[in-house]
């Protein structure tokens, strides 16, 4: 009888540090998953911005030059953002295996224990 109390506490403790685990990781993909989103209205933003600029440097008389270096800040300044984009995009895919891997390692502690205590 006290191995079988003992067996259903330790159990009980498992799972519930399980779950505490697998809230925290919800979490972090979660919070991934803003970050990305933001990075994709940032880079939408930026490249609306980029594009009006362009329009206006083509019916801007003047240096050609200038022009240019406008046209170069804003690109860069888009293609800069699409590196953080994949960033944050790779940041939630680890985040969301991270995840799965304690989920099924969950499962797999669960389907143990029950062994174990039969």
């Amino acid at each position: 009888v006290l191995l079988c109390v003992l067996s259903c506490v330790m159990v009980c403790v498992m799972v519930c540090v399980m779950l505490c685990v697998c809230r925290t990781l919800d979490e972090h993909v979660a919070k991934a998953d803003r970050l990305v989103e933001e990075k994709e209205r940032e880079l939408e933003e930026k490249e609306a911005e980029r594009d009006r600029t362009m329009n206006e440097c083509e019916t801007m008389k003047g240096d050609s030059n200038e022009k240019d270096a406008i046209i170069d800040k804003y690109t860069t300044l888009v293609d800069d953002m699409r590196k953080e984009l994949e960033e944050a995009r790779l940041e939630l895919l680890r985040s969301e295996e991270d995840r799965m891997k304690v989920q099924e390692e969950n499962v797999m502690a669960r389907g143990n224990s029950r062994r174990a205590s039969s």
